[in-house]
């Protein structure tokens, strides 16, 4: 009995510590941009050319699919019975 009083509380000293511990660094670190101004204030500027905005977005939509489907292939179909090897 007194052996689980004694883990138990270790348990929730070290539980302490560990939030000491997080909290103290995080108190350290400086804040990120996002924290420090907002993410409404992190340099946006307002779109100049909305047509030339939607021809890139398409050109790289594009060039993600073609690199995309060289790399696709079907799922293979097993039967019961088949033999596979797992990694």
């Amino acid at each position: 009995m007194l052996v689980c009083k004694i883990k138990n509380t270790l348990v929730a000293l070290l539980l302490l510590v560990t939030v000491i511990m997080a909290l103290t660094l995080h108190s350290l670190l400086p804040p990120t941009p996002v924290a420090h101004y907002g993410v409404w204030q992190l340099h946006l500027t307002p779109v100049q050319n909305p047509i030339k905005l939607k021809a890139e977005l398409k050109l790289a939509q594009e060039s993600a699919k073609f690199k995309y489907d060289t790399h696709w292939a079907p799922a293979p179909i097993f039967k019961i019975g088949d033999l596979v090897m797992l990694s």
